[in-house]
């Protein structure tokens, strides 16, 4: 009882202290607000929190971007029905979007579900590749190129981040691979002012108090969900970009921690940062936050202009009064709802009441789209489009949206004015593969399970195989035959459950899945130096538990005693399971889902086993089929392991070498045959048939990286 007083009473201490930084984080006021919205006195101010300015990795000051988009439009092409009667259609997602972001500034993109707002954002941050897009975009009045995303930062909806790093550990990596290597000082110095920036960046976000837990997920406890957003916009926001998309990033948080993340935002953008962000249904006092209001229906602009502004709009257009305490976005979705639900009435040849048939100026088709297209704040946007069209420093300078932010974009008016000619990526590729080397090898570290099940599952597989197969690979000469097809039967049974225990390759990138294709998307790394990092750092899981295997199981069974025919049969296990984890690689590279790949691996698997020389003996496999023995793994595998067993071996007891062994037909061979006999004469090389298998590894580890550059990409 006095254990659990104890966590209560420190569980409310942190609740107070919460409420205090959200007092804190409020201290200094917003900027733009509407009158009609109560305000709380705790969220009359916030706080403008201002860089270290000896830290040079904060030296680079902001280039004010302003983002333009004109006549925006999005087209999906669907389809319908069985395939032997499928019909074509095309679906408007946008139509004739205009609008501007500015410096300083958020600019909230809303409406109801379905209007567009994810994939305005998707088109405007560069990452849309379904449909058909058109509509011109220009980043400081020219168009985007390639270091669109070196100035940029894409927040999703959904939290994608590493559950077994710390909430530093993973700012750390984001630094890493996000900011330039600063040349000519030592490595002391650069982690130093590492250190410093990740430190900032925390402090800035309010995760003090969690900085060393680590982020978790649904098995293991971590941060909160609203900790967890504030982290994923740090590592956006941790090479200090320009320009920032956020998609619905209230999403699943409650009220306090939907208005600590909006708070975030607003103190970003007032230092001169372009916010642009969609949400779904905002609370009024994250509402009054917004500067700009970009409002949605159907695809189409029904409102663009000051956030302030909008419910004046919509009262003096439409005549509908807002309540001075109802919600102002709720106001406006509802309106648009009500739109939408009378034009699809009016189509589908409804009749209406009088009172819904006409709002204000709304009749027949007419749409707030219309209206808005005729207006005068329609006229005025056009003009101010124009206006942002610029092409120089000084131009920029003339439309900087806060009178105090003038001197400083002046400090920069002989800089050049668009983004500074730039590498692709940040650092280079051996610092990327050694940060994400790191990453892999701690994220192991740190969930060992894994490794336990498979030792625990090795130890007892080969425990039970020594204790069936002892004493079994010897005995009479009369029992010869019996013995071979037990030493046979055991070898088979080795490489097959050994094989078949790296299925857990499978899962190796569709667990990382979403976190790859963010961090891709983001540009952080290149797909080789990932690739690479993956494949290095599962090499100790991969080698765990065939190596405790054949140690138990090898003289367990009862197998040829010599040390060096040990270390060739452990050779040729690790040679076979480092092909079929990168097969398994491979496959899972190339699907979506786990489910998938195990479906699409298990056919060829059953193939190759069929073809693996245990269940069919090669000179009676038809001639259509004798090609695909060839393509089997396990073919050479079990060759390989059969020489190393027989191959100068003599299984007689009879010193005399008097005792023939049936072997093919009528032939009849003595001791010294023996291996010879049993392999074939057409068998290969034992080494042979291990460097077919090492060659058989590097091209499906070759496949998989095709895969994971051509297939693992995110449709949005």
């Amino acid at each position: 009882c006095e254990k659990r007083k104890g966590e209560k009473e420190k569980e409310n201490r942190n609740k107070r202290e919460e409420v205090m930084d959200y007092e804190r984080l409020t201290e200094e006021g917003l900027t733009e607000r509407d009158s009609r919205i109560p305000i709380e006195p705790s969220q009359e101010k916030f706080i403008d929190t201002k860089f270290n300015k000896d830290n040079k990795l904060n030296e680079k000051k902001h280039i004010p971007l302003q983002l333009t988009w004109t006549d925006v439009s999005c087209t999906l092409d669907t389809s319908s029905g069985p395939p032997c009667r499928r019909t074509h259609s095309s679906k408007e997602i946008l139509r004739g979007v205009n609008g501007f972001a500015k410096p300083g500034t958020i600019t909230a993109i809303i409406g109801s579900s379905g209007a567009g707002k994810s994939t305005l954002l998707d088109i405007l941050s560069g990452r849309k590749n379904l449909g058909s897009i058109s509509g011109d975009i220009f980043l400081n009045g020219a168009p985007r190129d390639a270091r669109f995303k070196r100035c940029s930062a894409y927040v999703t909806q959904e939290d994608i981040l590493l559950p077994t790093l710390t909430v530093y550990e993973t700012l750390m990596l984001h630094v890493r691979l996000k900011m330039e290597r600063l040349e000519g000082i030592s490595s002391e110095e650069r982690d130093r002012m590492r250190d410093e920036r990740v430190r900032e960046m925390i402090a800035e976000l309010g995760l003090e108090k969690v900085a060393n837990v680590r982020v978790g997920d649904e098995n293991k406890r971590g941060i909160s969900g609203g900790e967890k957003k504030r982290l994923s916009v740090g590592c956006e926001m941790i090479a200090d970009p320009s320009l920032m998309f956020l998609d619905e990033p209230t999403t699943g948080l409650d009220a306090f921690n939907s208005q600590q993340v909006i708070y975030t935002l607003k103190k970003l953008a007032r230092q001169g940062r372009t916010i642009i962000c969609t949400l779904h249904q905002p609370r009024s006092s994250i509402f009054s936050m917004f500067d700009y209001l970009c409002c949605l229906s159907e695809g189409r602009v029904v409102y663009f202009g000051a956030a302030g502004g909008a419910v004046d709009y919509f009262e003096r257009e439409i005549e509908q009064k807002c309540s001075a305490y109802f919600n102002p976005a709720d106001f406006i979705i509802d309106v648009s709802l009500e739109d939408e639900r009378r034009r699809f009435a009016l189509k589908q040849g409804v009749d209406l009441p009088p009172e819904k048939m006409k709002v204000g100026p709304l009749t027949g088709d007419t749409s707030l789209a219309d209206i808005f297209q005729s207006s005068s704040l329609h006229s005025e946007n056009q003009r101010e489009l124009q206006r942002l069209s610029v092409k120089t420093n000084e131009d920029l300078i003339e439309v900087a949206i806060e009178e105090d932010e003038e001197e400083e974009y002046r400090k920069h008016e002989d800089e050049p004015f668009l983004i500074p000619e730039v590498t692709r990526f940040a650092v280079s590729w051996p610092y990327q593969f050694a940060y994400l080397m790191q990453r892999q090898v701690k994220h192991l570290i740190r969930t060992p399970q894994t490794s336990v099940l498979v030792i625990f599952q090795s130890i007892f597989l080969s425990l039970f195989i020594g204790s069936l197969y002892h004493g079994t690979l010897d005995g009479p000469v009369s029992n010869v035959n019996q013995r071979v097809q037990n030493t046979q039967g055991v070898l088979f049974f080795c490489m097959v459950n050994l094989a078949f225990g790296q299925m857990q390759a499978l899962l190796q990138f569709v667990g990382e899945r979403k976190l790859f294709m963010k961090e891709k998307a983001a540009g952080m790394y290149q797909i080789s130096a990932y690739y690479l990092a993956k494949n290095f750092s599962d090499v100790p899981g991969i080698l765990l538990g065939p190596v405790t295997f054949c140690t138990i199981a090898y003289y367990f069974v009862g197998f040829r005693p010599a040390f060096t025919h040990f270390l060739t049969f452990v050779a040729i296990i690790l040679t076979l399971v480092t092909t079929m984890t990168s097969f398994f690689t491979f496959f899972g590279a190339l699907t979506k889902t786990p489910q998938v790949a195990q479906i699409f691996a298990a056919l060829p698997i059953v193939v190759f086993l069929l073809f693996g020389g245990f269940y069919v003996v090669s000179d009676t496999i038809p001639d259509y089929y004798s090609w695909i023995q060839w393509l089997s793994p396990f073919k050479y595998a079990f060759a390989a392991l059969l020489q190393n067993q027989f191959e100068g071996n003599c299984i007689c007891d009879n010193v005399d070498k008097d005792c023939p062994i049936e072997c093919q037909g009528d032939t009849y061979i003595y001791c010294e045959d023996e291996g010879q006999c049993l392999l074939g004469d057409e068998a290969l090389n034992l080494w042979v048939n291990v460097f077919i298998l090492l060659g058989m590894a590097l091209v499906y580890r070759i496949l998989g990286y095709i895969a994971l550059r051509t297939i693992y990409t995110q449709k949005r």
